[in-house]
């Protein structure tokens, strides 16, 4: 492996003496010598040593160079290929800066169990810990990817954007075990147009979806169509069903045919929304107004009215082809 040591000022004595003015001069090309180089070693360097195009192409055999000055330099590659690693603790150590306006490189090891740095200059950054873990925000992730902000001050924790997607593209995010049905859970984002009201989010197993969300609003549990603001395709099993507000309960069909409607206060009303009884049943356009009770056999149909004690009632029995009887508790009407 070809390794680079590069000498700026020094506190010490500079490098060993296979390294002198002439390695600087020829080996190292360089267009800016700002600092007064040595002439031999043990000499002391004085001011910062720019070195705009570094290119590790010759082997260097000598100590370790140890600085308290600024190292620069444009670019650096050391000339090995994909496969070189560049240990700078090793082969160039600062107490001061080494700045690089670019790094080539396979690899980037920490030094120890301290864990490795990359960060702006606001020591803002990703901090890898010894072990793996990935901290965005945060110097001691406790798992494999943590992210920790000030949400209160930024809002979003985390984007993720793809700016060239096309209607029906798609973006997903999933957790499991496998890509394999119901092994893996799937949140995704369906592009349908810009700003379109049916962009969509999904929440689903392997491409099965199981809730969709439209961006208009609608909700969809079993369809990713929804037109309404909530839509189930298949059958819905409730503890129970509540109206909000004062507004009533709608019961219809899939047409917008009014059902049964329960009205603020209990009155029910079948073809109608506006009922005046307990039980309200209307009809319109001359249709005729049935309450049926179709009881197969001998059995009679009864229509039984009971008063709130519970001390005796009226009914209305159907007979079939004998007529209708009509009574009270103690005796037939007729």
């Amino acid at each position: 492996m070809k390794k680079l040591l590069i000498g700026a000022i020094l506190t010490g004595i500079l490098i060993s003496p296979a390294i002198s003015a002439k390695f600087v001069a020829t080996q190292v090309s360089t267009t800016t010598l700002a600092a007064t180089f040595v002439l031999k070693a043990g000499d002391t360097m004085t001011g910062d040593l720019n070195l705009p195009n570094l290119n590790a192409t010759y082997g260097v055999s000598a100590a370790t160079g140890v600085f308290s000055g600024a190292l620069a330099a444009s670019t650096l590659d050391t000339g090995q290929g994909a496969n070189e690693l560049y240990d700078m603790n090793q082969n160039v150590q600062t107490t001061d800066t080494v700045t690089f306006a670019e790094v080539k490189t396979s690899t980037i090891s920490a030094q120890g169990a301290g864990g490795l740095y990359l960060v702006d200059d606001g020591d803002n950054g990703i901090f890898i810990k010894d072990g793996g873990n990935v901290g965005i925000g945060i110097t001691d992730p406790i798992s494999s990817l943590m992210v920790q902000n000030d949400i209160a001050t930024l809002g979003r924790i985390a984007r993720f954007y793809d700016p060239t997607m096309s209607a029906n593209d798609s973006v997903y995010l999933e957790l499991g075990t496998a890509n394999s049905a119901k092994n893996n859970a799937q949140i995704g984002f369906i592009y349908a147009g810009s700003s379109s009201n049916s962009n969509r989010f999904d929440l689903g197993f392997n491409a099965v979806q199981a809730m969709s969300i439209l961006a208009g609003g609608n909700v969809g549990i079993g369809t990713t169509i929804p037109s309404q603001k909530l839509e189930v395709a298949g059958i819905v099993k409730s503890s129970g069903v509540y109206a909000r507000g004062a507004d009533g309960l709608q019961l219809q069909d899939d047409g917008g045919n009014y059902g049964i409607f329960i009205k603020d206060g209990g009155n029910v009303g079948i073809g109608t929304t506006d009922p005046t009884a307990k039980l309200d049943v209307r009809v319109s356009n001359g249709a005729s107004a049935r309450i049926a009770s179709l009881t197969p056999g001998t059995e009679s149909a009864y229509l039984n009215f009971q008063d709130r004690a519970s001390i005796g009632y009226s009914s209305v029995t159907a007979m079939g082809l004998s007529g209708l009887e009509l009574r009270t508790p103690n005796k037939h009407i007729f």
